[in-house]
């Protein structure tokens, strides 16, 4: 079962800031689910997934969100 964040509420930077302050509490090959409802953050998730090589592993949006898997290098 993945981990869960949910930011929501929260806005470019701070999205990218708490993903990855919870990113480094997990150990590689553990999954964070990440909740986000800023629109940047469909563009500045895969970039920070890209410059880190954490892995996004699943991608979902809705109407009121979009949701992140990303599997810790």
């Amino acid at each position: 079962m993945p981990y869960s964040l949910d930011l929501s509420r929260a806005k470019c930077p701070m999205v990218v800031y708490n993903l990855n302050k919870e990113m480094r509490k997990l150990s590689s090959g553990e999954v964070l689910e990440v909740v986000v409802t800023d629109p940047a953050a469909e563009k500045d998730i895969p970039a920070w997934s890209r410059t880190t090589g954490n892995e996004i592993i699943e991608t979902i949006k809705t109407e009121n969100n979009i949701k992140f898997k990303i599997r810790k290098k």
